[in-house]
């Protein structure tokens, strides 16, 4: 879905917007220097599947995201529905619906989810029982933290507060 918006919008544009991707670092270059950049970004896409909102990656790009003041102004989103699996490969076999939008309770099963990973790692560091060795499992740990007690809730509320529309719909308006 991603490649179909892109390709989209540079036909649209003529190659008039410039887009970055993770998907494109260069050899040896890294992910969180890139996610780290998104704050100079004119405006990001978010592309918001269940898989999506269970990416620890793209959880940390949400963090970055959200530490922008003026992140609602500039965060464009298309939240995916089970219409939009025609647009992946048959063999795709993961859920594609994120659940945003009925309820508080359905968007707290991605809070669930990232608290449960929290305490696994957790549970993890705590076996082991050496700090000096367990150092990057604990960063580790603070950023799943922070995204079940803040930026996921942060991020689901803003989408469930506003109005988007279907990735349909914005395709077939060619994303105008």
């Amino acid at each position: 879905i991603a490649d179909l918006i892109e390709h989209t919008l540079n036909a649209e544009t003529n190659k008039g917007i410039k887009i970055s991707r993770y998907t494109r670092l260069p050899y040896r270059e890294s992910f969180k220097d890139f996610m780290n950049s998104i704050q100079g970004h004119d405006y990001v896409l978010c592309v918001v599947s269940d898989s999506y909102l269970k990416s620890q990656a793209c959880m940390y790009e949400v963090g970055e995201i959200v530490k922008d003041r003026r992140y609602k102004q500039k965060l464009l989103f298309v939240v995916l529905n089970d219409a939009d699996r025609r647009h992946y490969p048959s063999s795709y076999t993961g859920k594609v619906t994120a659940n945003i939008y009925g309820g508080s309770i359905k968007r707290l099963d991605y809070t669930r989810y990232w608290k449960q990973k929290y305490d696994e790692l957790s549970k993890e560091i705590d076996i082991l029982n050496d700090k000096e060795a367990s150092s990057s499992a604990a960063a580790e740990l603070k950023e799943i933290g922070r995204i079940y007690r803040n930026d996921i809730n942060e991020f689901l509320d803003f989408l469930a507060d506003y109005n988007g529309k279907t990735f349909e719909e914005l395709f077939t308006n060619r994303f105008r």
